[in-house]
């Protein structure tokens, strides 16, 4: 267990983790994610954050 981690979150956490609702989730979203043919493009920055780069780069560019 991380040092930083209050361990009521961790015991929570390691619950939360083994419950079966969890479970159901976690299958299904690996199920979908295996459906997606064409991964994201956008690097490590949000889709805000590109479009703030394109507007400041077109409204200050000479």
């Amino acid at each position: 267990m991380p040092k930083f981690v209050d361990i009521k979150d961790y015991a929570w956490l390691v619950k939360y983790f083994g419950s079966k609702e969890f479970q159901k989730n976690s299958q299904r979203n690996i199920k979908n994610l295996s459906c997606i043919d064409v991964g994201h493009t956008a690097g490590s920055k949000s889709y805000a954050q590109k479009a703030e780069n394109i507007l400041y780069f077109f409204s200050f560019s000479p």
